[in-house]
């Protein structure tokens, strides 16, 4: 049996037998875990604690009659969002003026999430939050530039969408740049980064859900990167 992250609502099936029957779980102690509602009745409803290592049904569940007959095991595996692969053709670096008269850059990355057994997911709430910020532009004035705001979104298909962008007047230290034109190369002028940045998926409540990316978002004066390592 397959248990997202969530919960589920399991009956007992007699097949003759008389009596409230008793559950029970086998949790794997580095991996899926359970807890039931109740353990001495008929109908009782899972809260999936722990995902399994990997793809495998790694909890093992039972239920006892009181003439002593027991089931055959019920193997569930607790799937979870677990990874994310950037898409081909990504990031995408274009033009983004906020008012008129400024400069600026928005970086478009696209993300594609799996679950422990390598399927794509789609459906979800996704939310992130940044680490400790650092400034990296000090000299011969230090940036000026505001931090960006945590996004959160609910996006219905497989691709997950994240932005970093920059946008400002010509007095902003350094200013805001439009990203050059290939075959033209992008700036090495670094302005903050911020480490580590934690992307969820399952809620749109920062900070909540199923961390599913870590890394570290540098901007630069005219465009944005994810480090792209990932744990």
């Amino acid at each position: 049996m397959l248990l997202y992250y969530a919960q589920a609502s399991w009956t007992a099936n007699a097949n003759g037998h008389s009596g409230t029957p008793t559950w029970t779980v086998e949790n794997n102690p580095v991996g899926g875990s359970v807890t039931l509602s109740c353990y001495t009745c008929s109908t009782t409803e899972a809260t999936s604690t722990t995902a399994s290592a990997g793809c495998n049904h790694d909890v093992a569940v039972y239920v006892t009659y009181p003439d002593g007959a027991q089931s055959a095991p019920l193997y569930v595996l607790i799937n979870t969002p677990a990874s994310t692969t950037l898409q081909a053709n990504y990031p995408q670096n274009s033009t983004w003026i906020s008012q008129p008269g400024w400069n600026g850059y928005q970086s478009k990355y696209q993300w594609y999430l799996f679950d422990l057994c390598g399927n794509g997911l789609e459906g979800l709430d996704i939310n992130e939050t940044f680490g400790n910020w650092t400034i990296d532009y000090t000299y011969p004035q230090q940036t000026n530039w505001p931090f960006p705001k945590a996004g959160s979104a609910y996006f219905a298909g497989y691709d997950f969408d994240d932005f970093l962008a920059a946008s400002g007047p010509s007095n902003a230290v350094p200013p805001p740049q439009n990203p050059p034109q290939p075959p033209q190369p992008l700036g090495d002028t670094t302005v903050y980064h911020d480490t580590p940045w934690y992307y969820f998926a399952g809620s749109q409540s920062f900070g909540s859900g199923v961390p599913i990316r870590v890394d570290t978002q540098q901007y630069y004066q005219d465009h944005g990167t994810h480090s792209l390592a990932n744990w």
